[in-house]
């Protein structure tokens, strides 16, 4: 999911927005950490999996010279 706004100043010569966002992520597949890969016979128990979440703020500011 994202929201965000966009606004142009100055007779459109500077143009910014600012965007929020989530995301839920399911059954995420990682290494563990200082995971010892090769020579590994079993690596299935260098693996962790679960669920994550992410989210942020996105800043933007372009200017246009004349």
């Amino acid at each position: 999911m994202a929201l965000g706004i966009f606004r142009n100043f100055f007779d459109n010569s500077i143009e910014t927005s600012i965007e929020g966002y989530y995301k839920k992520m399911y059954n995420i597949i990682d290494f563990k950490d200082h995971a010892q890969l090769v020579p590994n016979a079993q690596l299935e128990g260098e693996l962790r999996i679960g669920d994550a979440n992410a989210w942020g703020l996105e800043f933007f500011v372009k200017t246009k010279y004349r």
